[in-house]
C-alpha cells in the first residue's frame, strides 16, 4: 500500500460513524462504531480494527481477547475469514497484525463469491412488493450507508444463517400480534415459536454472536390463574401457563408464552447469552405509516365509540421499549428478564387522561359490560433499573399517541368528533367570532 493511497471500510451495520487513522498507515481512513475514540485501536466491548492490505495480508476485525473475527464491508466485497486460516504471533496479537497463511487466500476468493451473492440479494430485497412495509425504514437518516433490507422467511430453517454470520449482537422483535385469528396455530403459534427457534439456531452456528436479545412480552409473565389485585406485584419470576391460556382461548398470550419458553430452553442447550425484554402495551409515536394493535386500543377510544371495553392492561412507551433493547445488549452485565410496564391501568383511566388532553374529543361514557371492572394490578421495575431506564408516563405517551395518529392520518379530527356542548360553543364562535377588545 503506498502511502499516499487511502481506503475507506465501514463495518456491517454500524450505528455510528468515527473516522480514525492506523499507525500502519497514517493516510488509511478507517470508519468504525465507536462514539468516541480515545486511542485509534480502542472501541467498546475490546473490539479492534486492523487493516494492512497487500500480498501477504488480508483485512479483518477481531477481538483481541478471543480473535473472533467478524465481518467488514468495504466499497466492493464483504470479507469473512476465518480465524483458523492465520497464523498470530505474540508480537501480532499484541499490535493486531493478522498474517494470512496460503489457505486463507483460496478462502477469500470462494469468499468473494458468497459475498457477491449476499449483497445481490441485499439488492434485490431491498425495493419490497410492498413499500407501505420498508419505505420508512429506507426514510431514515443514516439508512442509505447504515441500513440493509433482506428478505427472509421465519418459517424457513437456516434462513438467517448468512444475515447473522458475522454479527455480534442479534435482536429478534419479530412476532405476529393481532386479536382476530381464523387458525391460531398457523397465523400466531407457529411463526413466534418455530420463527425465534430458526433465529437462535442460526445464531448457534455463528460464533460471532456475542448476544440475542428477544423482544417477549408481558404475555409471556402474567396469564397462569394467579390472581391480580391491586397489591399484587408481578416481576420476572411469573410466567404464563400454556394450559390456562389455551382454556381461555389467549392465543396471542400462547404464542408468546411457548416463543420464550422454547428460547431459553434452546439458548441454555446451545450456550447462548439471551435476554429477553417483556414490554406491555406499546403505545407513543408510530414508525410505521400502518396501524398495529397497540395503538388501534387508543384509536378505538378516540373514534366515535360509545362505550369503552372492561379491560386492563399495563401500558409502554416505545421509545422506552427501544431503549431497552440497546441497554440489554450494550450492558454486559445485562442478563434474564426485563418486564417493562410504566404503569398499569383500566381503560376507564385512560378515558379520563384523553379527557384532560384533548376535552373537545367525544369519548365513551360507559363500560361495554355491567361487571366490576377487571383489577389493576402492579409491574416491578426493580430490574428495569439496572438498565438505566427513566419511564415516560402514561399521560405523555398517549398524547404523543393520538398525535402520532393525526399525523399519519390513522385518525382524522372534525367537528363531528365535539361532544354537543362544545360543538355548540365551536359553531358560536364560527359565526360570532371572539375578536380583541381595549378595556379601561
Amino acid at each position: 500500500m503506498k502511502a499516499s493511497e487511502t481506503i475507506e471500510y465501514e463495518t456491517l451495520l454500524c450505528p455510528y460513524k468515527a473516522p480514525i487513522s492506523s499507525p500502519l498507515c497514517p493516510s488509511l481512513s478507517i470508519k468504525h462504531s465507536s462514539a468516541t475514540v480515545s486511542n485509534p485501536f480502542e472501541r467498546r466491548r475490546g473490539h479492534c480494527l486492523r487493516l494492512r492490505r497487500n500480498s501477504d495480508f488480508l483485512a479483518m476485525k477481531f477481538n483481541i481477547s478471543s480473535l473472533s473475527p467478524t465481518s467488514l464491508l468495504s466499497s466492493s466485497t464483504l470479507h469473512l475469514i476465518s480465524a483458523s486460516d492465520f497464523s498470530i504471533s505474540p508480537a501480532q496479537r499484541r499490535y493486531g497484525e493478522v498474517v494470512a497463511s496460503p489457505p486463507a487466500l483460496a478462502l477469500e476468493q470462494r469468499q468473494r463469491k458468497k459475498d457477491k451473492a449476499i449483497l445481490k440479494e441485499i439488492e434485490k430485497a431491498t425495493p419490497s412488493a410492498d413499500p407501505k412495509k420498508t419505505e420508512h425504514l429506507l426514510a431514515l437518516e443514516g439508512a442509505k450507508e447504515r441500513l440493509h433490507l433482506i428478505k427472509a422467511n421465519l418459517l424457513e430453517e437456516g434462513c438467517f444463517d448468512s444475515l447473522v454470520d458475522g454479527c455480534e449482537g442479534v435482536f429478534h422483535t419479530a412476532s405476529p400480534f393481532y386479536h382476530d385469528v381464523k387458525d391460531p396455530q398457523v397465523e400466531l403459534i407457529d411463526p413466534a415459536l418455530k420463527g425465534t427457534l430458526n433465529v437462535l439456531g442460526s445464531c448457534a452456528k455463528n460464533l460471532s454472536v456475542k448476544r440475542v436479545v428477544l423482544t417477549s412480552s408481558v404475555a409471556a409473565v402474567a396469564f397462569n390463574g394467579r390472581p391480580r389485585a391491586p397489591d399484587v406485584v408481578v416481576d420476572e419470576s411469573w410466567f404464563s401457563d400454556p394450559e390456562f391460556c389455551k382454556q381461555n382461548k389467549l392465543w396471542y398470550v400462547l404464542s408468546k408464552t411457548l416463543a420464550e419458553d422454547a428460547a431459553w430452553k434452546f439458548t441454555k442447550e446451545k450456550g447462548i447469552d439471551m435476554v429477553t425484554i417483556n414490554p406491555a402495551m406499546v403505545i407513543g409515536p408510530l414508525l410505521q405509516p400502518t396501524l398495529n394493535t397497540s395503538a388501534a386500543a387508543i384509536l378505538n377510544l378516540i373514534n366515535g365509540s360509545q362505550t369503552f371495553p372492561n379491560s386492563t392492561f399495563g401500558w409502554v412507551n416505545v421509545k422506552d421499549v427501544a431503549n431497552a433493547h440497546i441497554q440489554a445488549f450494550e450492558i454486559p452485565s445485562a442478563n434474564g428478564r426485563y418486564c417493562l410496564v410504566e404503569s398499569v391501568a383500566h381503560l376507564s383511566e385512560v378515558v379520563k387522561i384523553l379527557q384532560e388532553l384533548f376535552p373537545a374529543f367525544q369519548l365513551p361514557e360507559k363500560c361495554a359490560d355491567d361487571k366490576p371492572f377487571t383489577p389493576t394490578y402492579q409491574v416491578s421495575k426493580e430490574r428495569t433499573k439496572s438498565l438505566g431506564i427513566e419511564f415516560i408516563p402514561l399521560k405523555q405517551s398517549i398524547k404523543e399517541t393520538v398525535e402520532s395518529l393525526k399525523e399519519k392520518k390513522l385518525f382524522t379530527w372534525s367537528t363531528r368528533d365535539l361532544t354537543p356542548m362544545v360543538h355548540i360553543v365551536y359553531l358560536l364562535g364560527t359565526v360570532f367570532p371572539l375578536v380583541p377588545c381595549a378595556c379601561e
